[in-house]
């Protein structure tokens, strides 16, 4: 594991005080080959309004728009889009992340277990089973 990540992790680890008893080091590591493992399904994002237009149907009691570099960009009634609706669940939850922008792009990892929606800079990717998830 590269040495950098390990320090990363132990800063983590002393500031949340989780996982103290870890040694990240000696964690084994399986190879996968994550976006061809038959229990991922990598998505586009679905063809939501853009953001002039969200700002017009912006509903505070609707489900949350992910945006690639605002963590939440909108709130939208579900009847608005449907067909743009995703939905991840507990035990496999959808990951989200930014897939454009100077700054943002393969940042902003989300994990979303319910109904979402997300705009046109983000990818998801779909779990059919718990194999990453335990």
């Amino acid at each position: 594991m590269d040495p950098q990540a390990i320090e990363l992790f132990r800063r983590w680890q002393r500031k949340t005080g989780k996982y103290p008893d870890l040694d990240i080091e000696k964690v084994e590591f399986e190879e996968v080959d994550f976006f061809n493992h038959p229990s991922i399904t990598l998505l586009g994002p679905k063809k939501l309004a853009n953001h002039d237009k969200l700002e017009h149907v912006n509903d505070p009691n609707g489900l949350p728009v992910y945006d690639a570099s605002a963590n939440i960009l909108a709130f939208v009634e579900e009847s608005k889009f449907p067909n743009e609706v995703f939905i991840g669940n507990e035990d496999n939850p959808d990951l989200s992340f930014a897939n454009e922008g100077n700054s943002s792009a393969g940042t902003n990892f989300f994990f979303h277990n319910g109904k979402y929606f997300v705009n046109n800079h983000r990818t998801v990717i779909k779990f059919t089973d718990n194999t990453f998830f335990s």
